[in-house]
């Protein structure tokens, strides 16, 4: 199964954009997928009484991101290193720094 890489900053790009899957391996194993996003628009349809600073201040480092998940319209996180699919796309991450 080939894999192409991919950056932090390619996927908080593209999830400041709409809605994007996210499949990663979870810490015990199993596999997870997210239908997250990164766009304070999309954000602020599921959490209308947080001001735009309050809902996108959440920040990656380059071990794991903070997404926010559609539904239940929470925000979660996964270790990057586990990231298995973006948009479908076999992925791998790659750090830059």
């Amino acid at each position: 199964m080939k894999r192409r890489d991919i950056t932090l900053e390619e996927i908080v790009t593209t999830l400041k954009t709409g809605l994007h899957s996210i499949d990663f391996e979870k810490l015990d194993g199993s596999l997870r997928t997210f239908n997250a996003t990164l766009d304070p628009e999309a954000i602020g349809a599921h959490m209308p009484e947080k001001t735009d600073e309050e809902y996108t201040r959440k920040e990656g480092t380059q071990t794991a991101l903070a997404i926010f998940e559609m539904d239940p319209g929470q925000w979660r996180s996964f270790r990057l290193n586990n990231l298995m699919k973006f948009d479908g796309e076999n992925v791998k991450y790659v750090e830059t720094k």
